[in-house]
């Protein structure tokens, strides 16, 4: 089937959707009906606003599970999506609930796969009994996997069974199926009742899933208070009736029943999701995904609540690569939606020439805001709108600011780091990396609309509050486009905000769009390892990292003890450590890193020698040279990775020379690791092979 003219968009709604239903529906988790009604009330709005929403295991892990079908293509099966839970989980730390072996199912079956009981066996009932396989999370994390399959629900459960079947059985797995079939057809079809017959076709008759659709549709018909309905699944599918925390059965019902009595209302459907109660962000979540499609940006932008100013686009996530844990709405959606054109045999899409930030779709910031600081208060409005250029019309954001003067400038700033304090709420680990870095070229594309004597310079700021501008300060006249572009400076604190400032010599009217912005290259960057947080900036997989001795000691006995930084995109580039190792007879630098199962390794290896490794799910060595080194001495180990071929360096002698011509990694972060003992970080810096 031909994707839908406006398939990133109807992605791009449906990932809203979804955001905005974990959200909403987290603060009230696991409480009763009852219990919501006696504290809030009727529920018509999020329960809470903070400045930035927290990551949510919803979020996590589904837009990490689906990176299988990046590493793995279409045909990809369970055992490859359970290798994926694998690369991309940290060991018992983010992403999901670790609640203990045989209480958590998503732990049950990470640990089953890291002992070597693959997919499906992982999550079936034969390993794990009945109540553990049957629990929500088959169906939580599924969404994506509908997302790729427009106009295809039969597709799409096929991937969400393989996807399920990893962690769950049977009803868990067939809540799977159902939400993503309903997904995949939500493209082209946009009555929720009609959506529901299509789910129940995909899964088995005579199953207790597919019982439970037909009662409450039948309750529908009969009742027309949906709280009549309630009742009656509470009585005959209450979670008194099934084991464990979160079973599929109970929120099950649940989500069919705001689908039901929605009317097509996406605020009507999340408000109904979310007063049932039981795992309502779990729930709100599917119903904002499925209502996100059926309703469309127009739906959610002009819905009675404001739903999107909470959000403003932004999504962090927990996954073992820090870099990818701050995303935003619209470019996940476009990695979805991609992945959705590799299924269905098309070619990747991109907006503005691959521009980070493009703006391209309605309603999109791209969590773009503006600051209010006094004397940098001059924005007034930022939304997303079209402008007419000299090229036809096009989308922007526009940063309207009618007293903007050299006394009161206009700022707008998209955060590139977070760290604990950016939240009044904390639930899951969060080990996220910067986006951007040093030695990075940043450039941004403005269109000025009105004001007389504008002007415009890039910035960056670092942690510790210092700015730095990109560049001059350049005119902008109206009517006319205009490139701005810097190189992010030498910082001694991650990067955590890029932005823009404008102002004018005198008072004037101003608006102005911005049209992209973006960065590329590699880094030319120092990281000094010795002050008291040094972890600050690295995500980890496993092992204790901690400062100590004027040094970031990483310590562990037992799997490979690992932590990274950096993007997954950085490709060519000379890597430096300075270390010391203390006990244990392997300790390394990393590169290319893409998960915890794909990366590359240079280090002090056992037997006085140093060695080149590549991890294809485990590490073996592929090239070594003899090396007496001793424990208690600082070394400096360095690579020179381009193309295929990595040059291995200690204190600045030539040592090894390796080309990887089977299925080399082409790309990845950096990162620091040992296995069997304890090993101090002192230094790394990073640079360019060649000019950027």
């Amino acid at each position: 089937m031909a994707l839908p003219s406006d398939y990133e968009e109807q992605v791009y709604a449906a990932l809203l959707g979804k955001v905005i239903g974990v959200h909403y529906g987290s603060p009230v988790e696991g409480w009763s009906d009852e219990r919501i009604w006696e504290v809030y009330g009727e529920l018509n709005g999020y329960l809470e606003r903070p400045h930035y929403f927290p990551p949510d295991d919803d979020l996590s892990g589904a837009l990490t599970f689906i990176r299988a079908l990046e590493d793995y293509g279409p045909g990809l099966t369970a055992r490859d999506i359970g290798d994926t839970w694998l690369n991309y989980l940290g060991d018992e730390h983010g992403t999901l609930w670790w609640g203990g072996y045989g209480v958590s199912t998503e732990h049950t079956a990470y640990l089953n796969l890291a002992n070597g009981i693959p997919a499906p066996r992982s999550g079936s009932i034969a390993q794990n009994g009945v109540v553990v396989a049957e629990q929500i999370g088959g169906q939580i994390f599924i969404d994506p996997w509908g997302l790729v399959c427009p106009g295809d629900p039969q597709r799409a459960a096929d991937y969400a069974r393989r996807a399920a079947s990893v962690s769950h059985d049977r009803n868990a797995v067939y809540g799977g199926m159902f939400i993503a079939g309903i997904e995949a057809a939500a493209f082209y079809d946009k009555d929720p009742h009609s959506l529901l017959s299509t789910g129940l076709s995909l899964i088995p008759t005579d199953s207790t899933y597919a019982q439970v659709v037909r009662d409450v549709l039948r309750w529908q018909r009969a009742c027309a208070d949906w709280r009549d309905c309630l009742s009656r699944i509470k009585e005959r599918y209450g979670y008194d009736r099934y084991g464990g925390g979160c079973h599929v059965i109970p929120n099950a019902a649940v989500v069919v029943m705001a689908l039901a009595y929605s009317d097509g209302d996406l605020t009507r459907a999340l408000n109904i999701a979310n007063m049932a109660g039981w795992d309502t962000d779990c729930n709100v979540g599917n119903v904002g995904c499925v209502m996100g499609l059926v309703a469309g940006l127009e739906g959610i932008h002009n819905a009675a609540n404001d739903w999107f100013s909470p959000v403003n686009d932004h999504l962090l996530i927990s996954l073992n690569i820090g870099s990818e844990c701050i995303l935003d709405i619209p470019n996940a959606a476009l990695y979805i939606s991609n992945l959705g054109r590799m299924v269905g045999g098309e070619g990747r899409r991109d907006y503005k020439g691959g521009a980070r930030y493009h703006f391209a779709f309605p309603g999109s910031t791209h969590g773009w805001e503006a600051d209010r600081a006094p004397g940098r208060a001059a924005v007034r409005t930022l939304t997303n709108a079209r402008y007419r250029a000299a090229g036809g019309t096009e989308r922007g954001l526009r940063v309207a600011m009618p007293h903007l003067s050299e006394a009161n400038r206009g700022v707008v700033y998209r955060k590139t780091f977070f760290t604990a304090r950016d939240f009044t709420r904390h639930g899951y680990e969060f080990h996220p990396s910067p986006l951007i870095y040093p030695g990075q070229r940043v450039t941004a594309v403005v269109y000025a609309e009105r004001g007389d004597g504008v002007e415009g310079c890039l910035f960056v700021r670092d942690l510790d509050g210092n700015e730095f501008l990109l560049g001059d300060w350049l005119l902008l006249p109206t009517g006319q486009k205009v490139e701005l572009a810097g190189r992010s400076p030498p910082c001694a604190t991650p990067i955590e905000r890029v932005g823009l400032m404008f102002a004018a010599r005198r008072e004037t009217s101003a608006v102005v769009y911005l049209d992209r912005v973006d960065w590329r290259g590699t880094p030319d960057m120092e990281l000094d390892l010795s002050g008291p947080e040094p972890m600050t900036g690295w995500s980890y997989l496993r092992g204790r990292w901690f400062a100590a001795w004027g040094a970031l000691n990483g310590s562990h006995y037992g799997r490979d003890a690992e932590a990274y930084i950096g993007a997954l995109s950085w490709r060519d580039y000379r890597y430096q450590v300075r270390l010391r190792p203390h006990c244990g007879e392997r300790h390394r630098l990393l590169f290319r890193v893409r998960g915890a199962q794909r990366s590359y390794a240079f280090g002090l290896a056992p037997g006085g020698r140093v060695a080149f490794e590549k991890n294809d799910r485990g590490y073996r060595e592929v090239a070594s040279a003899p090396l007496a080194w001793e424990l208690q001495r600082d070394y400096t180990l360095a690579v020179e990775v381009e193309g295929n071929r990595m040059r291995g360096f200690v204190d600045g002698q030539q040592m090894l020379e390796w080309v990887d011509r089977d299925r080399p990694w082409e790309a990845g972060c950096i990162g620091l690791g040992l296995k069997d003992g304890r090993t101090l970080f002192l230094h790394v810096a990073l640079r360019p092979l060649r000019g950027i």
